[in-house]
């Protein structure tokens, strides 16, 4: 099973970059997000 992101790790050169776009900053690995929700949870659209 994989990670919950999709892009890699998130340290850099042993700090942690701040994003220039707007949002988190990574990729959510969707499919392992859902396999781990509680029972009677959905998952958003994320569009």
């Amino acid at each position: 099973m994989g990670g919950f992101r999709r892009d890699g790790g998130i340290i850099a050169d042993g700090a942690i970059p701040v994003p220039e776009e707007p949002g988190l900053g990574v990729t959510l690995n969707l499919d392992a997000v859902e396999a781990h929700m509680a029972e009677g949870e959905t998952l958003l659209n994320p569009a």
